[in-house]
């Protein structure tokens, strides 16, 4: 592995730092999702720091695709026999805090 400057990112820990692949980078790189970025002296791409933000946009939509998911389940096993006011599944949903007030 390259090494850095501290403010930027090889290929490999960027990858690591989305949590997806190394050729889920190079498909950024090659549909203009990414800029191309310079090179070091050994050839390897060196990202700024904030190009990860790409890949955190991609996992909460990984997490949200996870959780139509899981919704669309328990819906589909609601017997729909109680109000709304009633209801489990919204009411575990209510619960749950969200990410926002999870920073605070």
């Amino acid at each position: 592995m390259a090494a850095t400057d501290g403010k930027t990112l090889t290929i490999g820990r960027l990858a690591a730092a989305g949590g997806v692949n190394l050729e889920t980078i190079r498909y950024y790189e090659r549909e203009g999702l990414l800029a191309r970025p310079p090179r070091a002296a050994s050839g390897y791409r060196v990202f700024p720091p904030e190009t990860a933000r790409i890949a955190d946009v991609d996992g909460r939509i990984r997490a949200l695709t996870r959780m139509r998911d899981v919704l669309r389940t328990l819906s589909e096993r609601c017997s729909g026999c109680s109000t709304l006011d009633e209801c489990s599944i919204l009411q575990t949903l209510d619960d749950v805090p969200d990410q926002e007030t999870m920073k605070r």
